[in-house]
């Protein structure tokens, strides 16, 4: 199922980047880029609690680059 994005907010910009959200349906989004690795995660529930997020399902977890990349562009 494809998920909206209705609300987004970068809450760190390097080291690692980060972003936060929420979906369409309620739920919450976390977004880290940290170490070269890039993950993203959702609540399970409709909820207003980022750490739902955090400690929530991955949806996507990639190695993208060396272990020293922290900063990803907005681009």
């Amino acid at each position: 199922m494809k998920a909206t994005i209705i609300q987004i907010e970068c809450t760190c910009s390097a080291s690692p980047t980060q972003y936060e959200g929420i979906l369409e349906d309620g739920r919450m989004f976390y977004f880290r880029f940290r170490w070269g690795k890039l993950s993203i995660s959702e609540s399970s529930n409709p909820t207003e609690e980022i750490d739902d997020a955090i400690v929530g399902t991955v949806i996507l977890e990639d190695e993208t680059s060396d272990q020293w990349n922290g900063a990803l562009s907005t681009e």
